[in-house]
């Protein structure tokens, strides 16, 4: 007795579309364990203006298809430390460093930083405006730094991406 040809091609199709639920299940099972990793916080590499007396920091994690991030900005060298026994490049620092605090008082003097995320080969893969930083002060109420918490739009896709990071400011 022969199969019937249909009998046969329905057979297969369900075993074939067994098989791909199947896929589905271990791909998005996949994705969760993944998901659960990248929304870990990892700090990314210091960056250093010392034309402006800072060092900045950015940190980021991704959770359902955003971005979070915290930036902040410190200033590079202790600005009450003294002058003695300092290079020439480091009283530099110091000096615009205290500079960079001083105008966090006046929110018009605060620099305007751009975050810049970039892929393995250096273009850019999202920009994000520091628009709206709070200014972190000590127990004395003096600034010692600018902070911005917040989220932006991401993919998973363009989150693995990402590999460095770059800053501008005016």
């Amino acid at each position: 007795m022969k199969p019937n040809i249909f009998f046969v091609i329905r057979i297969f199709i369900l075993l074939l579309s067994l098989q791909l639920t199947a896929c589905d299940s271990v791909k998005k099972m996949y994705e969760e364990r993944n998901d659960s990793a990248l929304a870990i916080a990892s700090r990314m590499a210091d960056r250093a203006i010392p034309q402006i007396g800072a060092k900045c920091h950015f940190t980021k994690a991704w959770r359902e298809g955003k971005l979070y991030y915290i930036f902040s900005a410190e200033p590079l060298e202790d600005p009450d430390q003294s002058f003695d026994n300092k290079t020439n490049d480091t009283i530099e620092r110091i000096v615009y460093s205290k500079r960079f605090v001083e105008n966090l008082n006046y929110k018009y003097l605060m620099p305007n930083f751009t975050v810049r995320l970039l892929d393995k080969n250096g273009f850019k893969l999202i920009e994000i405006n520091m628009d709206d930083p709070t200014r972190i002060v000590d127990n004395k109420s003096k600034p010692t730094g600018l902070q911005q918490k917040s989220s932006v739009e991401c993919s998973r896709q363009m989150y693995n991406d990402i590999y460095s990071w770059d800053i501008v400011w005016q």
